[in-house]
């Protein structure tokens, strides 16, 4: 897993973040528990647990995502890891600006 940070991106949009599970030998795997912690431009963290929350998806063998509304600007901190067989980490960030035109 790697970690990135990506500017630019207007509020109203849905941000997708996503991570793969390799083992020892580079073969996707399923971990035993995944988490996501998302910190928002409030400073106000949520843990997502796959299998307890919805919000995590599995794409398919070793690949999973969420889909984060991004309902206001500011920076935002994820970090996305798994704990036990398969333990691994990512984290990242990414800026998300206001619109030009206020109503």
């Amino acid at each position: 897993m790697t970690s990135t940070t990506t500017t630019g991106i207007l509020v109203g949009n849905m941000m997708r973040v996503s991570a793969s599970f390799l083992d020892a030998q580079k073969v996707l795997n399923d971990p035993d528990h995944i988490f996501f912690d998302l910190e928002t431009p409030d400073a106000q963290v949520t843990t997502y647990e796959y299998g307890v929350d919805t919000n995590i998806i599995k794409a398919s063998v070793g690949k999973y995502y969420i889909d984060i509304p991004l309902d206001a600007a500011g920076t935002y901190n994820y970090y996305f890891y798994s704990t036990g067989v398969g333990q691994a980490a990512a984290q990242g960030s990414f800026i998300v600006i206001d619109k030009k035109i206020q109503n």
